[in-house]
């Protein structure tokens, strides 16, 4: 009976040792949690802070590129110049403001080409050759551009007989010119001088005290090879000491349809007073007619 409560006691006594051993290891296992959550606590992939930078860099450079070539304006032809006359008392005779150009064709190694000589902003007046007192009552005024040449326009007065009133034209227009390397490359005929005058116009013709407006684009032929294209025009010639004193222009007459590109020649006039000639002589005649054959009757 003793043995068997002795072996009782040893059985709990092994019994009691395994559940003490067991329980150890739990605090063990707790306190190595945190070890394995340190790592996480490296968070060294937030460096995202590095990669936002070259991508700005890219954005600027792209956009200074595209607004650089607006920068070269193109040309726009030649430019509104303003010239003027006047009497030996400053007293204005003349003016005009106009956009003018000569285009004049010539040969290059036997091939027809054109040079275009724009009036620019250094065109100016040739005093020498300018004046208010013209052979028979006409004024010109001659504009010197691009280095080497010279225009001239006269102004003439035009009297209608029947009613008593009279026109301002322009009458004659003369250009001379030197066909220079500028502006006639590799031209057969280099350093010549030229004269081209086209006579007999009738151009731009207002009444007294008025101006001639005309805003529209229109060529000139002045001969077989040269044109001068007149972009825009005012003109006044024939002002007087009241008129001439402002220095401003009259009021203006504006050109009608095909004003600038028709040339009307004098020849017209002398047409229609040819045709009143010949009524009359045959108003005469026939006036002569009817008298002799009255004496025959008697």
């Amino acid at each position: 009976m003793w043995s068997y409560s002795v072996l009782l006691l040893a059985l709990i006594g092994v019994i009691a040792g395994q559940n003490t051993t067991t329980h150890a290891p739990s605090p063990d296992t707790t306190a190595a949690v945190p070890s394995t959550l340190a790592p996480a606590t490296t968070s060294k992939p937030n460096v995202t802070t590095t990669t936002a930078a070259p991508s700005s860099s890219t954005t600027t450079t792209t956009t200074t590129t595209t607004i650089a070539p607006p920068t070269t304006p193109a040309p726009h032809g030649p430019p509104k110049n303003s010239y003027n006359v006047t009497f030996s008392n400053g007293t204005v005779c003349i003016l005009m403001e106009a956009v003018m150009q000569v285009k004049i064709s010539y040969l290059s190694q036997n091939e027809s080409k054109e040079a275009m000589i724009p009036f620019d902003e250094f065109a100016s007046v040739n005093r020498a050759l300018s004046t208010c007192h013209g052979p028979n009552d006409t004024q010109v005024l001659a504009i010197d551009f691009a280095d080497d040449y010279t225009i001239s326009f006269t102004s003439s007065i035009y009297t209608l007989v029947n009613i008593h009133t009279r026109e301002f034209f322009v009458s004659d227009i003369t250009l001379n010119f030197t066909q220079d390397a500028k502006h006639f490359p590799d031209s057969d005929t280099p350093g010549r001088k030229e004269s081209v005058q086209s006579e007999q116009l009738f151009l731009f013709s207002v009444l007294p005290g008025r101006s001639y407006l005309c805003n529209r684009d229109g060529p000139l032929t002045l001969s077989k090879n040269v044109t001068l294209d007149v972009v825009s025009v005012q003109l006044q010639a024939f002002l007087t000491n009241d008129t001439g004193l402002t220095g401003e222009f009259g009021t203006a007459t504006e050109c009608s349809s095909g004003d600038i590109s028709n040339v009307i020649p004098i020849a017209v006039g002398v047409a229609l007073a040819a045709l009143v000639l010949i009524v009359l002589i045959a108003y005469l005649v026939g006036r002569r007619w009817s008298r002799q054959k009255g004496y025959h009757s008697v």
